[in-house]
């Protein structure tokens, strides 16, 4: 059976303001999932990045999806029955 995490939105610090004491941060594009397995109904969906921020713990394989947000996904998971 395959487990999904929904990772969501991802944010990544890109600075740090002393004024204000805060992190400045990037939203990355899309909506983004995680599989154990893959998908093949979502191979459009699959992604491959350089630097993962989040993965299944070594030594199962994350396969990774971005969708173009949160609505897609849950229609495409509503399609196979996943939600």
């Amino acid at each position: 059976m395959n487990q999904y995490n929904i990772i969501g939105k991802i944010t990544r610090i890109t600075g740090y303001d002393e004024a204000t004491d805060t992190h400045t941060v990037e939203e990355l594009e899309g909506y983004h999932v995680n599989t154990l397995e893959p998908v093949p109904e979502w191979e459009q969906y699959r992604v491959y990045p350089e630097t993962p921020y989040n993965i299944w713990a070594p030594p199962a394989d994350t396969v990774f999806y971005r969708f173009d947000n949160e609505q897609q996904y849950k229609a495409e998971a509503e399609a196979l029955g996943l939600l």
